[in-house]
């Protein structure tokens, strides 16, 4: 009886260690949060370059305003 007890605990442990991820499973999720971070990274630097082109605009409109007040207004 102890014999077979010892048997299913030893079956059972064996079982649940070779439960975990295969070598497969983490490269696909690595792979996928890889993806995850580029797709953050290159939003981020979309966002960015907008901004940039919103600033430039917003600088040029500031240029012509400028241009077209008078030097002397007296």
């Amino acid at each position: 009886m102890k014999n077979i007890l010892k048997i299913i605990v030893l079956s059972l442990v064996i079982g649940l260690a070779s439960c975990g991820p295969t070598a497969e499973q983490q490269a696909k999720e690595q792979a996928t949060k890889d993806s995850l971070r580029l797709d953050s990274l290159n939003k981020a630097k979309a966002e960015a370059i907008e901004q940039a082109y919103i600033d430039s605009i917003a600088a040029a409109d500031t240029i012509v305003i400028m241009e077209s007040i008078p030097e002397n207004l007296e």
